[in-house]
């Protein structure tokens, strides 16, 4: 089984941080700085050796390392700082993002939803400001707070997943009297090279534009096969099969998550590494699973917090108006079938049985519903060795519509004897799940091989007549 192990990014972990105090360090309303002053937050590498549980088959997680984001919170005069700005130049991108049709509009993304009209109104110009890899954005007309700053950037981040050339380190200006936030300034990489700029905010070096834009033809390209290949025609169809699809494709690169990674994160961190390298850690695995559902019309975000102990990210997704928690990279698993779903579309109360969910960073939405979950749409529920099958028309109809291979059994207790169950109520020609399966077009197989038990659920492979 992979090694089901994760590692997070806290893009911007300064969000519980008044706006001058960070570690020992403080910054006086009144202190009549001429110069800047550079007030670095949270730049290190942390080291866990945690025995991380993905699932009931208890894989424990070898020592990897945790890259943690650099904060930057720039503090200059305004007249020194409109100089700089206005002598700042960046060059631009020349490929757009796609757009595609029937997208979740940026309007009703979660974070989104959860900001003031001003920090909206900022949220938007920096927005076209990285879609043309400016890397400085004067906002100060809009007159944020640095807390309020703060809070907009992150949100922005984790709305927008597209924006893979964006780097971890990002600063924030502000004029000193009121805390009136001047601009936003911005890093992007191309994967090797990272931007780099000197005090008066002129690049020193320079991620190659040239290089990000074919990155963004091949994301765009990525994207579409997958969107137009996943797609069911229904939120829940649609959403298991992108889950399923990363599953199978991507692998969780161990290498990468216990690498010291610098400026210049590798792909993996991000939706581009998932999609188009086939290769992340856990942020690729949600990043590229969020961005999927949002082209595909389902709402999506990310939660950070822990998993078992050890820094960790997972997904939020909205099916039929409720949202549910679920987390592809510990679902990725070398099971017979390829997949496992013991962490799709769990309640908060579910998922928090192993994971710690930190709400300081982002907005998290409540997950309470399980109209959604996997079991009570894609497995026959059954309540007991001695009875026939129950809900298995819904699953047999889902199996259909998805094409999958197998179909899932789970018990509400584990058989003593399965195989005599199976004979006497699945396999035999005059059984309910066996006549109406046959209807479908399909035909259970009976082989050793393709009958498996896995955590909780019976799993047995069918085939197209």
């Amino acid at each position: 089984m992979k090694k089901l192990f994760t590692s997070i990014i806290a893009l911007i972990t300064a969000l519980s941080l008044c706006s001058c105090t960070l570690f020992n360090g403080q910054v006086s309303d009144d202190d009549g700085l001429e110069e800047e002053d550079l007030l670095i937050v949270d730049g290190g590498i942390s080291s866990d050796d945690q025995n991380t549980t993905a699932s009931a088959a208890q894989q424990s997680a070898p020592k990897h390392n945790t890259v943690k984001s650099d904060v930057v919170v720039k503090v200059q005069t305004q007249q020194a700082d409109q100089e700089a700005e206005k002598e700042a130049t960046s060059p631009a991108l020349s490929v757009a993002i796609a757009k595609f049709d029937g997208a979740v509009k940026t309007e009703n993304f979660y974070q989104y939803g959860t900001l003031s009209t001003a920090q909206k109104k900022a949220y938007d110009m920096v927005c076209k400001s990285i879609e043309k890899a400016d890397n400085v954005i004067n906002i100060d007309k809009i007159g944020l707070t640095l807390d309020q700053a703060k809070q907009m950037l992150i949100r922005l981040i984790v709305d927008n997943p597209q924006y893979f050339w964006l780097t971890k380190q990002n600063k924030i200006t502000y004029v000193n009297n009121g805390k009136k936030v001047s601009s936003v300034i911005l890093y992007y990489s191309d994967g090797t090279v990272a931007d780099r700029l000197d005090d008066n905010l002129k690049l020193t070096k320079t991620a190659s534009r040239t290089v990000i834009d074919g990155q963004i033809k091949r994301f765009n390209s990525a994207v579409s096969s997958v969107v137009k290949a996943c797609n069911k025609g229904e939120s829940l169809l649609t959403e298991k099969t992108l889950h399923d699809y990363l599953v199978n494709t991507v692998k969780y690169n161990s290498a990468v998550s216990s690498a010291d990674t610098g400026d210049a994160l590798p792909h993996e961190y991000s939706a581009y590494g998932a999609l188009c390298k086939k290769s992340a850690v856990c942020e690729g695995y949600v990043k590229a699973f969020q961005f999927l559902c949002l082209q595909s019309g389902i709402n999506s975000t990310q939660i950070m917090g822990e998993g078992k102990k050890t820094d960790h990210m997972w997904s939020a997704v909205n099916i039929n108006n409720a949202w549910y928690q679920t987390d592809v990279t510990w679902d990725d698993m070398d099971a017979q079938n390829g997949v496992y779903y013991g962490y799709f579309n769990l309640t908060k109360a579910q998922m928090c049985a192993d994971h710690t969910i930190d709400y300081n960073t982002v907005a998290v939405p409540e997950c309470n519903s399980t109209a959604a979950a996997y079991h009570d749409n894609f497995s026959v529920l059954i309540a007991n060795e001695y009875s026939e099958p129950a809900n298995y028309q819904k699953a047999i109809d889902n199996l259909n519509k998805m094409g999958d291979d197998y179909l899932t059994f789970k018990f509400a207790k584990k058989p003593v004897s399965p195989k005599t169950y199976f004979a006497a109520y699945i396999y035999d020609d005059y059984s309910v799940i066996n006549k109406y399966i046959t209807k479908q077009g399909y035909k259970i197989t009976v082989t050793k091989e393709m009958f498996f038990f896995d955590s909780d659920c019976y799993y047995i492979k069918v085939v197209r007549m």
